[in-house]
């Protein structure tokens, strides 16, 4: 092959190559640009803690807006850091209690059996639920 045309053949060689590797950089960084937009979230923050809440509870049988029933006992002080009373059922603790609000007296109901209602999360130790109880009744 005569010199001209060699260096002519290499490049449209040299062109080709560099043509298809920017043409595969493009490919490859542009498809990383062309993803779908995220959900948006327009959940709360107090919304997303409650589902979490929900999950914690639900992994140990409790949930949002449940009830319990079962025989209110007074939590000895310092026992736990949260909390006034408790509520077990076949000597099995179920939940601490707290009341929602000064409408809700548990001293009423100590060693009754009732039924209480309220939302519950995950105590400060760890290891257990407590419930804001929202009602209580005299179970029959």
């Amino acid at each position: 092959m005569p010199k001209n045309k060699k260096k002519g053949f290499e490049k449209v060689v040299f062109i080709t190559v560099i043509l298809i590797f920017a043409f595969s950089s493009v490919l490859a960084y542009s498809s990383l640009s062309i993803k779908a937009p995220p959900i948006q979230n327009n959940n709360s923050e107090e919304n997303q803690q409650k589902a979490r809440v929900a999950q914690d509870l639900a992994a140990k049988g409790l949930q949002l807006n449940q009830n319990l029933t079962g025989v209110v006992h007074k939590l000895d002080p310092g026992t736990y850091s949260e909390g006034t009373h408790y509520i077990e059922a076949a000597g099995i603790t179920l939940a601490i209690l707290e009341a929602a609000d000064s409408s809700v007296n548990l001293d009423k109901y100590v060693d009754e059996n009732v039924t209480v209602w309220g939302d519950s999360r995950m105590i400060a130790e760890g290891d257990g639920a407590i419930m804001n109880v929202k009602k209580v009744e005299v179970s029959q």
